[in-house]
């Protein structure tokens, strides 16, 4: 039947997809795509930092930003995604290359 298929099934396809390994180097897509965002989130991305911590923290996406919230200031919000890069650069090493 056609319509609209099930999350679960799209949130599978994507997980598969990105897991598969994307270039000669050996990373998976989504290790590629978490670097991009993290270079865009270094060069001022407030959508791609959001992101990143978003997911990264299990902490949903907002549809409104609360101006009153207490942020972090944008030093320690570079330091948990450069240490959550870390986390996944060593987790990384203990895989084996694929050629």
């Amino acid at each position: 039947m056609g319509g609209r298929p099930r999350t679960s099934d799209i949130k599978a396809a994507v997980r598969e997809f990105g897991e598969e390994i994307g270039n000669r180097e050996g990373k998976t897509r989504f290790r590629m795509w978490l670097e991009t965002a993290h270079r865009m989130a270094r060069q001022g991305s407030p959508k791609h930092l959001e992101l990143l911590l978003a997911y990264g923290w299990h902490r949903p996406l907002q549809a409104q930003l609360n101006v009153n919230a207490d942020l972090p200031s944008d030093d320690e919000a570079l330091r948990e995604v450069e240490e959550a890069l870390r986390e996944l650069r060593a987790a990384d090493e203990h895989k084996p290359t694929v050629q």
